[in-house]
């Protein structure tokens, strides 16, 4: 029984504080950063790739980036959209987000001179709508009543 107790503490505990991947202070831009994530586990070479012709950055460069830290593919698009939307290099956006965690950053974008009504963060808004999958293909997959079924 105390083991069962236990079990189902730790269980609830981690439902609890498991939140959202990202957290820009805009929803959808979360879902966004969220689903380009869920579409590049599928193919990460493909992905990196994608992310480097978009930005017009070597995708060795963004290997690089991506080896030094571990960030997702997400991430990497996220902080292209970020340099680009300010006009600045992506290696200093990278030095200035190891500081941050995807749970901050709207912390991060506010830091970086981006609050949400400034140009630049509609901007970057639009940039990494331009990258993510036009449906929220990461929600589909786990709504039973979105599962499509075979033709008959």
């Amino acid at each position: 029984m105390k083991y069962l107790t236990l079990t189902i503490a730790l269980l609830f505990s981690a439902l609890l504080y498991a939140g959202p991947r990202f957290s820009s202070g805009d929803t959808q831009i979360d879902r966004w950063l969220i689903n380009i994530d869920y579409v590049a586990q599928d193919n990460f070479d493909e992905s990196i790739q994608s992310v480097a012709n978009r930005f017009g950055i070597k995708q060795s460069r963004l290997l690089d980036i991506q080896a030094g830290m571990e960030y997702s593919i997400a991430e990497l698009y996220m902080m292209c959209a970020i340099a680009e939307s300010l006009g600045m290099d992506l290696g200093a956006i990278e030095k200035s987000y190891r500081n941050y965690s995807p749970k901050k950053l709207h912390q991060f974008l506010k830091d970086s001179g981006m609050p949400q009504q400034s140009s630049q963060f509609k901007t970057f808004k639009q940039l990494v709508q331009q990258g993510a999958p036009e449906d929220d293909v990461e929600k589909d997959k786990n709504n039973i009543f979105k599962k499509k079924r075979p033709n008959p």
